[in-house]
């Protein structure tokens, strides 16, 4: 089943792949910003849905990712319940296919 996942009409399918043209700049540059943070050290002021939605951009690239990541972090009730979560349980997350999985 299809789920939306850009501001831009996009959706992705049920493997995680999203179906429509590259982000818009301030997409782009959101990810870039979160990507210097993260490298740079400054992990220890990034909210918790920041690093889910910076991971979840690298499997499922050219989708909009936080609130995919902020419904993770709801689904599973913290970071750490959500990073030791087994796959099927992942899979029962609209918009986490296989795709997504392996990556």
């Amino acid at each position: 089943m299809p789920v939306e996942c850009a501001s831009q009409g996009g959706y992705s399918d049920s493997d995680g792949r999203c179906r429509h043209a590259a982000p818009p700049p301030d997409r782009a540059g959101h990810l870039a910003r979160l990507h210097v943070r993260l490298l740079s050290g400054d992990a220890n002021g990034m909210a918790h849905y920041e690093l889910v939605e910076y991971l979840l951009a690298l499997a499922i690239p050219r989708c909009h990712t936080k609130p995919r990541a902020k419904a993770l972090l709801r689904e599973f009730g913290s970071l750490a319940q959500l990073v030791s979560a087994d796959p099927e349980s992942l899979r029962r997350v609209d918009g986490l296919g296989d795709t997504a999985l392996r990556r």
